[in-house]
């Protein structure tokens, strides 16, 4: 018996495309329909565009919104073209969206390896090429083939397009839009970009076009690897898995690949936790829905070998791509100087810090936290934290922890920072810090072994996220009161664990610094609120 076509909420099967983007146009205000087709997407402001800066054109089939007319904006794309559903768009509709944007500095159009829009693609750029005659062009064609499921497979076709198109288009469009990039830049990032990407997914239903069947079908309980985003086969089919294996899988094909050849020095973007345990430095991570596959589920993960340092840069800014969460206006100099009074308050006592560490340490606690917290404030004094974006500001502390002391103190408050980054991917509100405290201390426990009640920094740290209390002073009363529970606790963990119970009579000092820390945000918190009443 023939599959019946599955609900969707649609006019009709034909109109599906159009009626999408008429949505997409009348919701954000930053962009608009070419004023003859409306298949196509531009920035509002591109009549200025392609007069000062290079400028990019990317589209192909439908259905793998938001990717390319969601991508359309500042820092991103200065033009979609979008085709039929899974069907490139005709190549005269390319050359219209070329010639909205061809700018004097150059237009680099981006595509997604597959064989239709290589060729409609490529039709409108070899046109214009040839009506622009013997004068010089600025124009060039780039694929991003970051699929690793058939490697060797398809030396024909090459490799096809995934979702590392995103993380490609974000960047050069910060590039080319924020830094104002010459052309050859431009060109020479996009390909130096497309060969550090990886991308692999894995589909546990299928797609369906408008108006038909779903495109295959899986059992119930099957899943497929490397699947392609319009129903292509993929690497395999098996049985489900849980979602631990289904990483452990996709990352061991990723870092295995023969595009990435990933050593544990290299430098990555993607799924911390699996990252870390085998010994990859995560840089960044980026989850969201970037290309998609009509109604199939599934997802993909994608590593980007960080070759170049400005990447990041890039990565941190906002774009028609990524749009990172903002506080509050005016909640960023809230922040600043709560940060600026916690490093103040460490180390104003960071001798404290080294006498309690004596007894059962090394004596070093808070010359490291002292470090730290100097290397916070020049970094703050020159402007290099990012205060709007919570996220961003948790990843750059992560960082500097990290390399500003090292040693376990360095490894355990990078740890906390970096996992606690992740509570502001949808939201920067009051709820959310509480949610950070969680990630983090969750971090600390599962890679440091210790435990509430084993006499460390976990222990203020475990009394937050258990206080179930709406109001941050009693909070914060519970955070001090933890740390000086410590000093009646046998040691469990950490060198303190080494050394007899006589000398663990006092507060350990990572659970003292915990408090401090604490009292300094809050205190801080409190006068800004006084300030504005």
């Amino acid at each position: 018996m023939a599959s019946e076509s599955r609900k969707k909420f649609i006019n009709h099967p034909e109109n599906v495309v159009t009626d999408a983007l008429k949505g997409l146009v009348a919701s954000d205000q930053s962009v608009c329909f070419h004023p003859h087709n409306r298949r196509i997407i531009l920035r509002k402001d591109y009549e200025n565009l392609k007069t000062s800066k290079v400028t990019l054109v990317c589209g192909g089939g439908s259905g793998h919104e938001p990717f390319a007319a969601g991508f359309v904006g500042q820092n991103g794309l200065s033009a979609a073209v979008c085709g039929d559903v899974f069907a490139s768009p005709p190549s005269n509709h390319v050359s219209d969206a070329i010639r909205a944007v061809n700018s004097s500095n150059g237009t680099i159009l981006v595509v997604i390896n597959y064989t239709g829009d290589r060729l409609h693609f490529g039709m409108a750029v070899e046109r214009l090429k040839a009506s622009a005659g013997n004068n010089q062009t600025k124009l060039q064609l780039v694929y991003v083939d970051d699929d690793v499921a058939l490697e060797g497979d398809n030396e024909g076709v090459g490799r096809r397009g995934l979702a590392g198109a995103a993380i490609l288009l974000h960047i050069l469009g910060v590039m080319v839009d924020q830094q104002a990039v010459d052309f050859k830049q431009a060109l020479s990032s996009a390909n130096k970009l497309i060969a550090n990407l990886g991308t692999l997914g894995v589909s546990l239903y299928p797609c369906a076009i408008p108006g038909k069947a779903a495109m295959f079908q899986l059992d119930s309980q099957e899943m497929e690897f490397g699947l392609g985003i319009h129903g292509e086969s993929g690497l395999q089919r098996c049985r489900m898995q849980t979602a631990s294996q289904i990483v452990d899988t996709i990352l061991h094909k990723l870092v295995n690949s023969t595009r990435l050849k990933l050593s544990k020095e290299d430098r990555l973007g993607e799924i911390i936790q699996w990252m870390l345990e085998h010994g990859h430095k995560v840089e960044r991570l980026i989850v969201g829905t970037l290309m998609s596959s009509l109604d199939g589920h599934g997802l993909s993960v994608t590593v980007l070998k960080v070759a170049d340092d400005d990447w990041l840069t890039c990565l941190d800014k906002d774009s028609a791509i990524f749009k990172h969460w903002k506080v509050q206006e005016g909640t960023e100099k809230t922040i600043e100087r709560c940060l600026t009074n916690s490093c103040k308050l460490i180390s104003d006592n960071h001798e404290e810090l080294n006498r309690l560490d004596r007894s059962c340490g090394d004596g070093d606690c808070g010359t490291s936290l002292d470090s730290a917290a100097k290397a916070i404030q020049k970094a703050t004094q020159n402007n290099q934290l990012d205060f709007c974006h919570p996220k961003i500001l948790f990843l750059q502390l992560s960082q500097i922890f990290e390399e500003a002391i090292g040693g376990t103190s360095g490894a355990l408050y990078a740890l906390l920072l970096g996992a606690a980054s992740k509570a502001f991917e949808e939201s920067a509100q009051s709820k959310d810090f509480k949610e950070a405290l969680k990630l983090g201390l969750d971090a600390v426990v599962y890679y440091g072994h210790a435990q509430p009640g084993h006499r460390t920094m976990v222990d203020p740290l475990n009394a937050a996220v258990e206080n179930s209390s709406e109001d941050w002073d009693h909070i914060v009363q519970s955070v001090e009161q933890a740390a000086l529970d410590t000093s009646r606790m046998q040691a469990k963990s950490g060198r303190a664990s080494y050394t007899s119970t006589q000398h663990q009579q006092e507060i350990d000092p990572g659970a003292k610094a915990v408090a401090l820390w604490f009292r300094a945000i809050y205190d801080e918190y409190c006068k800004s609120i006084v300030g504005t009443a």
